[in-house]
């Protein structure tokens, strides 16, 4: 992936069938979006940004077990995060009227409301669809950093494409 795919507010990408990956600062009702990638399923475009917490987030829940897991701290997010109304903007482009697929469907369809909600983004549109399950064993290997846990699902689901229907176990 370039460089100037990651956070650049400036190109113009539009993707009918995508993968998206979110990070958070917990997983409790007031846990907040803190890092997102859209990985396109039919071309090689990624794109992923760290979200400086809206203001009224600020207040909201910060789970230090779950800085430990994904290694993003409050500093990061304030100096290298993008604000969260920019991010919103920038999803909603790249993935309107399209298909965004989930590994976490209920915590990403949080995530991306609490996002929206900052600006004046609207989910309208946006299809949101589950993967289906991931095993055990593919969740353990995860860093749990946004973009490279969106691209091993992009693997993970061109491989099932490649896989006969016959010799999958679901």
């Amino acid at each position: 992936m370039e460089a100037s795919q990651i956070g650049a507010f400036g190109q113009m990408h539009k993707t009918r069938r995508a993968l998206i990956d979110i990070e958070a600062s917990g997983l409790g009702s007031q846990s907040y979006p803190i890092e997102i990638a859209i990985v396109d399923i039919d071309s090689d475009f990624s794109w992923t940004a760290l979200i400086k917490p809206a203001p009224d987030w600020r207040d909201g829940e910060w789970d230090e077990i779950s800085e430990e897991i994904h290694g993003i701290s409050r500093d990061m997010l304030n100096t290298d995060g993008f604000p969260a109304h920019e991010v919103a903007a920038k999803v909603w482009e790249i993935v309107k009227d399209g298909i965004v697929y989930t590994d976490a469907l209920e915590m990403d369809g949080y995530w991306l409301s609490r996002l929206a909600a900052c600006a004046t983004a609207s989910l309208e549109g946006v299809k949101l669809l589950p993967l289906p399950a991931v095993p055990d064993d593919e969740c353990s290997s995860r860093v749990h950093r946004a973009l490279p846990d969106a691209l091993q699902l992009k693997r993970q689901v061109l491989l099932s494409f490649e896989t006969p229907v016959s010799e999958r176990d679901d």
